[in-house]
């Protein structure tokens, strides 16, 4: 699918894959799905939040920096293609201490016997293995997403590397692939970009 109708329709990497799932997928995921542990720093994906809390967050701090006169670095960072090049074998090892065993067992056979095609003007291509990437369209995938990129969050909000509002530490706000990381010192947003790019 077109990610944009403004966007060239001669060029791959335009497009982005689409799960195509029946009624009988749909309510086997809504089984499956486990509980949601995602971070208090993740605002995509998630129930009750949306765009305006991280930038209400963030301007607050900005206003906060400016007003004491003091320096405030802020790197935003996007994970080009993220969903695409989710590494199937990283997400199951997440997942299994999250989900029972049997819902596990079932989530990595569904994942290890994934394929896909490419329809092109009324004509499907073979079909072919699929080893990276959480099927767009999928109920389950921005969970699975949250859950994957947990790690990276908790750890960066967990180091020192980030300013303090009052008695809080500001320093990573995540919203789906979106990162962005707040500090008063260069060296250690430096620190954090290298974090999110090893």
């Amino acid at each position: 699918m077109l990610k944009k109708a403004t966007l060239n329709p001669n060029s791959p990497q335009n497009y982005r894959p689409i799960t195509v799932s029946s009624t009988h997928s749909k309510v086997l995921e809504m089984f499956l799905e486990p509980e949601d542990i995602a971070c208090d720093h993740q605002y995509g994906f998630e129930k009750g939040r949306g765009t305006y809390l991280p930038c209400i967050l963030l301007n607050d701090t900005l206003q906060y920096y400016k007003s004491t006169g003091s320096h405030l670095f802020v790197c935003s960072l996007d994970a080009e293609k993220c969903f695409d090049k989710i590494w199937h074998r990283g997400l199951l090892h997440k997942l299994k201490d999250i989900l029972p065993v049997a819902d596990w067992l079932l989530t990595y056979r569904w994942y290890e016997n994934l394929k896909a095609c490419v329809k092109w003007q009324g004509y499907n291509s073979s079909f072919f293995d699929i080893s990276r990437g959480i099927r767009q369209g999928s109920l389950l995938s921005p969970i699975f997403f949250n859950i994957y990129i947990d790690d990276l969050l908790q750890d960066l909000a967990n180091e020192h590397h980030g300013c303090k509002v009052g008695s809080c530490n500001v320093n990573v706000v995540g919203y789906a692939d979106d990162v962005t990381l707040i500090s008063n010192r260069v060296t250690d947003m430096q620190d954090m970009i290298n974090k999110c790019t090893a």
